[in-house]
């Protein structure tokens, strides 16, 4: 390699038996480290290690450093290494790894004396300093310190950082992947869809995993209780729980009238969406308003509760000049009166009103009855039987009357 010169590490915290393997040519894999005979930028530093398919120096533990400053020529300047301050934070090239513990600065260290000082180099010399890290200016030149990286672009998935480690990598999953190369996503289980209603779901990364999203419906007439959506989190859940379809209800029919009743019929629940009702008066009473109602998918009832009014006559009429006087209580009665002179006929002088609310009087009638016997008789004369019909022609007897007849 022009311009380089190569170094093979040996693995790090091996055992005597583990180097003794290592010696005898037991594969063990370990990092190789390059370095350039040129000085260069931070910079020109990093794209030097890159066009060598190689990355700035990451160094993770004491033991790198100390093989590091005990292998390395001691020339000056010094060498870059892949840490550099980013937003505050020293951050190690490759991996985005921020710096843990304190690292291995040189005394006073950084100290950002010249202002501006966001990279980093490792001294590599005979003094106090050796091994020691110190920042500087990124234009600085220095030589530039790389090692062969262990991730590549096909490491890991999209989803995934690439962490180098000691002669391997790892993929350190984002939020929401999992597996070795961090490619599948999280599964969070198929949702129940509930009763009375439906589902639609989309899915970023397959069936029901991270990142997918549910949206859930009721019939008509169904009611959501619940979120309406769900979310499938990075840790395997979904964000609420699956949310129930519960019929619609509508309020209890209650009146403050009396004389009438109700029969209903509720497929689901008493006075839910789709029950029935049907109204009745009791007899001697007149219905207002609609016979039916039925509970709609709003929960309100298609038609107000009707009332049941008392029922009232038309006049009535008597022929041959009877009067009719009535009077309600428990039920309703009439009196018949006929004039003078006239008997009733066809009927009872007061009569309980039938079950439609009103009397039929098309058979009664008031009629004069004149017969000589009657007259000659000159007083009352009554009727033999109630169930008699009076025959008004009157030729000889006491003639079969309703009710008492003055003489003519």
């Amino acid at each position: 390699m022009a311009g380089a010169t190569t170094l093979t590490m040996r693995p790090f915290a091996q055992t005597q038996l583990l180097l003794y393997l290592c010696l005898t040519s037991v594969l063990v894999r370990s990092w190789t480290y390059t370095y350039s005979n040129q000085t260069m930028s931070w910079i020109q530093a990093k794209e030097w290690c890159e066009n060598h398919t190689q990355i700035l120096m990451f160094i993770q533990n004491e033991e790198d450093n100390n093989y590091l400053k005990d292998n390395l020529p001691k020339i000056k300047p010094y060498y870059w290494i892949g840490l550099r301050k980013t937003e505050d934070n020293w951050t190690w090239l490759g991996t985005a790894k921020m710096l843990e513990g304190n690292g291995y600065w040189s005394d006073n260290e950084p100290n950002n004396k010249k202002q501006d000082e966001d990279c980093v180099e490792i001294q590599i010399n005979t003094w106090n300093s050796n091994g020691k890290w110190n920042d500087e200016k990124c234009t600085k030149q220095k030589h530039a310190l790389c090692y062969n990286a262990s991730c590549l672009t096909t490491s890991c998935s999209k989803h995934a950082q690439c962490v180098e480690n000691i002669s391997n990598y790892t993929c350190k999953c984002n939020p929401g992947f999992t597996g070795p190369k961090c490619m599948e996503a999280v599964e969070c289980g198929a949702v129940k869809t509930p009763e009375q209603g439906f589902v639609q779901c989309s899915h970023v990364y397959g069936d029901f995993r991270f990142n997918s999203s549910c949206q859930f419906h009721c019939a008509r007439g169904y009611i959501l209780q619940g979120s309406k959506h769900l979310h499938c989190l990075s840790l395997g859940k979904w964000d609420h729980d699956p949310p129930e379809c519960q019929v619609v209800e509508c309020p209890p029919i209650t009146t403050s009238n009396s004389g009438w009743n109700m029969t209903c019929n509720h497929p689901r629940h008493t006075n839910s969406y789709n029950s029935t009702c049907v109204f009745r008066c009791d007899e001697g009473f007149e219905l207002r308003g609609s016979h039916t109602t039925r509970c709609d998918h709003t929960g309100q009832w298609t038609h107000n509760t009707p009332t049941c009014t008392v029922m009232l006559c038309k006049s009535l009429s008597v022929p041959g000049g009877g009067i009719v006087s009535c009077y309600r209580g428990n039920s309703t009665i009439c009196t018949v009166q006929c004039p003078s002179a006239y008997l009733l006929l066809g009927g009872y002088k007061d009569l309980l009103m039938a079950s439609s609310g009103c009397a039929a009087f098309s058979t009664i009638c008031c009629y004069m009855f004149c017969c000589s016997y009657c007259r000659k008789r000159k007083k009352p004369v009554k009727q033999n039987y109630q169930d008699e019909m009076t025959d008004p022609v009157c030729d000889a007897g006491d003639a079969p009357l309703e009710d008492l007849l003055s003489s003519v």
